[in-house]
C-alpha cells in the first residue's frame, strides 16, 4: 500500500512537471514537434496547395533515411514520393523539407516566389492553427503539435 502510494504520488508529480513544461512554451506551433497526425494534415495541405500551383504529383511519407532530414524518390509515372523525419525537429524545419521536397520535384522552373508563398502560407496556417493546447489531463486538444520541452 505505501509502495502504490509512493509511485501515484511521482507520477502525479511527473504530470504537473510535463504541463508546466508544456503551458511555459511558446503558443505557437512552429517549435514545436509535429506529431503524425499532424505530419498527416501538413502533407495534405501542401500537396493540395502544389496541386493548385500546377507543381508535379507530391505524395510524402515518413521517416526518411536515418541521417537524413528529407529524401526524393522520382517514380515511373513522374510523381515524386518525398521522405521527411519529423520526430524530434521542429514543426517548421519539418515544413522547410516538404516544401522544399515539392520544389525539387517540380523542377527549378516551375514554382516560383509566389507559389512558394503560397506553400508556406498554407504550412503556417497548419502549424499555427492547430498547435498543442494544455489539456486538464496532460494531453493535447488537437493532437497536432507538440511543444519541444
Amino acid at each position: 500500500m505505501i509502495v502504490t502510494l509512493h509511485r501515484q504520488n511521482r507520477t502525479v508529480e511527473k504530470r504537473q512537471e510535463q504541463q508546466a513544461r508544456r503551458s511555459s512554451s511558446s503558443p505557437s506551433g512552429l517549435d514545436g514537434e509535429l506529431t503524425s497526425i499532424g505530419f498527416a494534415r501538413l502533407a495534405r495541405s501542401l500537396s493540395e496547395v502544389a496541386a493548385a500551383v500546377g507543381a508535379a504529383p507530391v505524395t510524402f511519407r515518413s521517416p526518411g533515411r536515418v541521417g537524413a532530414g528529407r529524401a526524393i524518390r522520382r517514380n515511373a509515372d513522374g510523381s515524386a514520393t518525398v521522405a521527411v523525419r519529423y520526430r524530434g525537429r521542429p514543426a517548421v524545419a519539418v515544413a522547410a523539407d516538404m516544401i522544399e521536397g515539392i520544389v525539387q520535384a517540380a523542377g527549378k522552373p516551375a514554382i516560383g516566389a509566389a507559389e512558394r508563398d503560397r506553400l508556406w502560407g498554407a504550412a503556417g496556417e497548419v502549424l499555427t492553427g492547430d498547435c498543442e493546447q494544455p489539456g486538464g489531463d496532460g494531453g493535447t486538444r488537437s493532437g497536432q503539435v507538440r511543444h519541444a520541452a
